[in-house]
Parts: C-alpha cells; sequence; structure tokens
C-alpha cells in the first residue's frame, strides 16, 4: 500500500507546486495563468502508470490542484471549477497517450514526436480550455473567447515545453537522469540559454525565433533529458519576462496579442525539441552500427556513389594499421592502388551500383598481417525509398580455409596413392599366395587319393586338416582382397529397391538355406541410396551368418523388415534370427577385421564379413548396430540407410 500511495503523494506535491509557481508567475487579476505546467506532469504520470492506479493518481491531481487554488484565495466554487477542468484534460491525455508514451517513442524521431505533443499537448487542451473558460465565464471573470484563448495558448505552451521531459522523466531511472542532468555542460548550456533568452526578448514580436538558437545548441551537445529541460527553463523565463514587463516593449499589450505570443512560443520550441529526438536516434544508430561492425571478424566498410569511404569497422583499421580518420573520407585507389582499383574492384563497383551483388577472392598484403586471401562481397546500400546510395563492402579472411583445403587435398592425393599400392599389394599378395596354395592342396589332394590305401586313420586325418587350412586361407584372402577394395571410390549412389535385391541374395544362398530348413521371411522394404553391389555384398554377409550362427539342433529363422529412423532422410532395415545371442561386452569387437568371438571348430569363418558390413554401411553415408544379448535366442542387426525419396511429415 505504501508503494501506491508515495506516487501519489508526490503527485499531489508536484501539481501543488508547479500550480502556485504558474499562478504567482504568469496570473494576472480577471484572468487566467499565461502558463500552466501542472497539467503535464500530471498526465505523463498517469499515462505511465498502471490503469489500476489511476483514480488515486487522479485524486492526487485534484488534491494538489485544489489546494494551490484555495492557498491563493480563491472561491471553492472557482477553484473547484479549475479542478474539473484541469482534471478533464489531465484524463483526456493520459487516455490518448496510455500505451504510446515509451522513452524510445519521444525520442525516436520527429514525427513521433509531434504525435506524442498531439495526443498530450494540443488535443486534452481543447477540453480543458473549453469547460475552463465557460466555468470562468459563469462566473463573471472574463468573456469566454478572450478566456478560452489564454487558457489554451498557455496550457499548450507548458505542455509543449514540459511533457516531453517530464514523460522522459517518469520512465527513466532516477540515477540515469541524475548523472544526464547534473552535469557541467548542460550547466553551462542552462545558462547561455537563459542569457540569450532575455537578450532575445528586446527584438520583440519576434523574440521566440532567437530564443530557439540555444535550445537548439542545448539539442545538439546535450541528451534529449537535459535538452527538455533546457526548453522548460526558458519558457518559464520567457513567461517571467512577458508577465512582469523585463525587456517588454511599452507598446506590446491586449489578451489576444499576449495568447498569440505565447502561441508562437509553442512553435518556436519545437525545432529545438525536434533536432533533440534526430541526434539521439542518430546518436542510438551510431552506438548499435559501431557495436556491430566491431564485433564481427570481417573487414566492413561503406562507400559511397563517389568510391569515398564513409565508415569502416575495428577489424578494417586493424588490418590496414590506420585509424579511422585517415580512411573516412578517402577514395578506393587512395588505399588499395590505381592498379588494383582498376583491374579488380571497379568492376564489382559498379555493379552493385547497378543493384547487384557481386564477389571475389584475391589475394592482398596488409602492414602487419601480411599476404592474405580474401573473400569480397560488394552488395548496393539503398535509402528508404530504395535508391542505391552507395556499397556495403564486407571482407572475409579465408586464409586459413585456403590453407586447410589444400592441406586436405594433399593428403587426400597422397590417401589416394596409398590406397591403390594397397590395393595393388592385396592383389599381388593375392595372386602370388594363390600359387602355392593351389599348388598345397592339389598336390596333397593327388596324394590323398592315389596312396589311400598306403595311408593310416591318422596321415588322412593330417591331409584332411591341411587342405581344409588351405581352404581357410583362400577364403581370407578372397575376403581381405573385398575388404581391401572397398576403400576405393566405386559407382556414384543412386536408389535401389531393397525388395528385389534381397530376393536376389536369397536366390544367390539358396543351396545353404536348403541344407539348414531355413526360413527367410521378406517384408516390405523401401528404396534406398546405393549401389548394387556394396548393398548386396552387405545383405549376404548378413542374412549368411544368420543363417551360420544357429545351433545345429534349431532351424534358422530370419526375418528382414524396416523401421522408421528418428531423421526422415533415413531409414533402418533390420536383419533379425534366432541365433546364439552375442553378449554386451563382445558386441564393440564385432565390426572389427579378423575377431572372432566363436571357435572356428563350431563356427567356420574368416572374421572379416561384419567388418565388411561395417564398412559399406559407412560407405554409403549409413551405419550399422546391433542388438543382442548373450545365451538368449537371437541378434538384431540394424542398418541405418539413406532414403531414396524423403516422405513429407
Amino acid at each position: 500500500m505504501r508503494q501506491r500511495i508515495a506516487p501519489a503523494a508526490w503527485l499531489a506535491l508536484g501539481c501543488a507546486v508547479l500550480a502556485l509557481a504558474a499562478i504567482h508567475l504568469s496570473r494576472q487579476s480577471g484572468s487566467v495563468a499565461t502558463v500552466w505546467f501542472a497539467n503535464a506532469l500530471a498526465i505523463a504520470v498517469l499515462a505511465t502508470a498502471p490503469r489500476q492506479r489511476w483514480p488515486l493518481l487522479a485524486l492526487a491531481v485534484v488534491t494538489g490542484n485544489l489546494g494551490a487554488n484555495l492557498l491563493v484565495g480563491d472561491p471553492l466554487g472557482l477553484a473547484l471549477s479549475f479542478v474539473a477542468a484541469n482534471l478533464a484534460e489531465v484524463l483526456v491525455g493520459a487516455l490518448l497517450l496510455g500505451g504510446r508514451s515509451r522513452p524510445a517513442d519521444v525520442t525516436d524521431s520527429p514525427t513521433a514526436l509531434l504525435r506524442m505533443l498531439a495526443l498530450g499537448a494540443f488535443l486534452p487542451q481543447l477540453v480543458g480550455a473549453t469547460l475552463g473558460a465557460a466555468a470562468l465565464a459563469g462566473h463573471g471573470v472574463g468573456s469566454f473567447p478572450a478566456l478560452w484563448l489564454n487558457w489554451y495558448a498557455g496550457d499548450a505552451l507548458g505542455a509543449a515545453a514540459a511533457l516531453p521531459f517530464f514523460l522522459t522523466l517518469c520512465q527513466t531511472r532516477p540515477v540515469a537522469w541524475r548523472a544526464q542532468l547534473a552535469t557541467l555542460p548542460v550547466a553551462a548550456l542552462a545558462l547561455l540559454s537563459l542569457g540569450v533568452t532575455l537578450l532575445a526578448l528586446t527584438w520583440l514580436p519576434y523574440p521566440f525565433v532567437f530564443m530557439s538558437l540555444p535550445l537548439l545548441a542545448a539539442a545538439a551537445l546535450a541528451t534529449p533529458l537535459a535538452g527538455f529541460g533546457l526548453v522548460l527553463t526558458s519558457v518559464v523565463v520567457v513567461v517571467a519576462a512577458l508577465d512582469y514587463g523585463v525587456f517588454v516593449p511599452a507598446g506590446l499589450g491586449g489578451a489576444a496579442q499576449q495568447g498569440m505570443v505565447l502561441l508562437s512560443a509553442v512553435l518556436a520550441l519545437m525545432p529545438a525539441q525536434f533536432l533533440a529526438t534526430v541526434i539521439e536516434r542518430q546518436r542510438q544508430l551510431n552506438y548499435a552500427l559501431s557495436a556491430i561492425t566491431s564485433a564481427t571478424s570481417e573487414l566492413a566498410s561503406f562507400i559511397d556513389r563517389e568510391g569515398t569511404y564513409r565508415m569502416v569497422n575495428r577489424a578494417y583499421e586493424d588490418y590496414w594499421q590506420r585509424p579511422r580518420v585517415s580512411i573516412v573520407g578517402k577514395r578506393i585507389p587512395e588505399l588499395l592502388s590505381e592498379a588494383v582499383y582498376r583491374n579488380l574492384v571497379e568492376p564489382r563497383f559498379k555493379q552493385a551500383l547497378g543493384g547487384e551483388v557481386s564477389s571475389y577472392r584475391a589475394a592482398f598484403d596488409f602492414p602487419q598481417h601480411g599476404r592474405r586471401t580474401m573473400d569480397v562481397s560488394y552488395s548496393p546500400a539503398r535509402d528508404p525509398a530504395g535508391q542505391v546510395i552507395g556499397v556495403l563492402v564486407l571482407a572475409h579472411d579465408v586464409s586459413g580455409i585456403v590453407a586447410t583445403n589444400e592441406a586436405l587435398e594433399r593428403s587426400n592425393a597422397e590417401l589416394r596413392r596409398a590406397n591403390e599400392g594397397l590395393e595393388q599389394f592385396a592383389r599381388m599378395t593375392s595372386h602370388d599366395l594363390r600359387e602355392p596354395l593351389n599348388t598345397i592342396m592339389q598336390f596333397t589332394g593327388l596324394i590323398e587319393r592315389e596312396h589311400a590305401a598306403e595311408l593310416t586313420a591318422a596321415s588322412s586325418g593330417y591331409f584332411h586338416h591341411v587342405l581344409a587350412g588351405a581352404q581357410r586361407m583362400r577364403c581370407m584372402l578372397d575376403d581381405l582382397l573385398e575388404f581391401v577394395r572397398l576403400d576405393q571410390a566405386g559407382a556414384p549412389a543412386q536408389p535401389v529397391a531393397l525388395g528385389p535385391l534381397l530376393n536376389q541374395v536369397c536366390a544367390g544362398l539358396a543351396a545353404r538355406i536348403s541344407q539348414r530348413g531355413a526360413h527367410i521371411e521378406l517384408q516390405p522394404l523401401p528404396e534406398v541410396m546405393g549401389t548394387d553391389s556394396l548393398l548386396s555384398a552387405l545383405f549376404q554377409n548378413l542374412v549368411s551368418n544368420a543363417i551360420k550362427f544357429v545351433p545345429p539342433e534349431r532351424a534358422p529363422e530370419v526375418r528382414i523388415g524396416s523401421v522408421p529412423d528418428a531423421d526422415p532422410a533415413y531409414v533402418r532395415v533390420v536383419v533379425a534370427d534366432n541365433g546364439i545371442g552375442i553378449a554386451a561386452a563382445d558386441q564393440a569387437l564385432l565390426f572389427q577385421p579378423f575377431k572372432r568371438l566363436n571357435a572356428r571348430r563350431k563356427y567356420e569363418g574368416t572374421g572379416l564379413g561384419l567388418a565388411i558390413c561395417h564398412r559399406i554401411a559407412v560407405a554409403l553415408g549409413g551405419a550399422i548396430s546391433i542388438e543382442s544379448v548373450a545365451d538368449t535366442v537371437g541378434s538384431r542387426f540394424v542398418v541405418r540407410l539413406r532414403r531414396s525419396v524423403v516422405s513429407p511429415g
């Protein structure tokens, strides 16, 4: 409750003080005050306060206004007439400004300031002047036209001078506005403004034209809050001088003439206020532009249509080792040389002035960074009407990327040579080893056939082991050669229908399927990206393993289907079996070359099948994984492959 009452109490006090000051300063007997600031304070406070606080704040306005009028000796009826008119004006102004009076709106642009003055300093005063003049005329204070003109002129003058200041004050933290106002430059400007204002009054009836000069200086050199405050101060001095005859020629008089003079003061104040908003807007834009351009490592510059630098950022200064003041105002050839400008920059610059974006890559010699490769882009900069007013140039240092790409290309070339050598070595090794293996198998078979009667049972077993070992060696050489060849760049990936491909794989394994009595279940399968040869090798190994690693007493069952992937661009193909299962600790070894988890006497093989599957899956941009538990029935091999067509959703 205390937090709500305190603002209302301060508002009541402020309205009372401002009302008393205006009455003593500018209210003549039988008329109204020729300047009025209290309503501007009340409008600013209500417009920036929550609506639920308005009743309490309105009561504060009434209290302050009524108290001031009673203190100067006004009868209660007359004082209530003043209060009713002023309260109506305040409520209308607060309603018109409510939600639109943010400080950014006040200082955003002259248009925003003019809208705020119209809604808070000119329109509500029509209501107050009409109600007040009618009430005062009814009390016999004066004629309605004269009362209305003086009421409206003084009210509008006070609101135009004070409302921007009070609105900005209401939405600025106390620490901030104290720092803005309590400075030596503001004090000096205040003295200058007051002095010139008093001197300007000697040139009546045009003092306000001269009075605006120091206010324009204040708007240019100080913050908007300080500028608005000096406008308010100058108006107080002008009104006091007019009403007390300071520097005022003897011929000036009459309510109509005085009203017109006061209205001219309103117009004289507005250039200074407009300039304050323009300068503040430009200051904020400069801050934002400086922050944006300084935060980037790109070299940024703005060049006008004549080829003259108008803005460069900190990175630009750093690369060229020149301060901004030595670049801005110079033409392009003065920095880059005439030859570079003619041969490299000028064509792109003219293209950008024509409305097109252009770019190039070139090497430049910088004073500190040495020779650097830069990606440079030229973009047309347009005004609000769409006309090209210059070119925005961005240069990005890609020296590191270029060097990395060159090193990567060298590494790729070396890797290709190494792979070619490896394949050649594997081919030669396979060929050279096949010849002695074939010799061993041939002569061992001849001895076993021709001298079978002379061999003992043990000798026959030895020959059998020799032949089996040679056969395994030949299979291992075949798998090794296939494994090495997978590193080489094959045919480009293309859409492959997995359904027909798996039918061909199963047809190739028909003898083994029949021998083991296996049952293969093929579910609908999608179309994926790959090559027939690689995908055939992949699934032939998986299906062959699914049949092989099943206990002899159990008929193999293999189910091949697909499930969606989290990424709609991929699909998961699942090969499930009812085999022996694999322990979690051993699953990491499955896809490594020559890693066998079972004794050869139980399950034959070279240990390269799943390594080949893994290499094929990776080569096709996918992956392979296993889901299995030891001593349970079955394993699930999941192959992640790219879809040929991504389905929506």
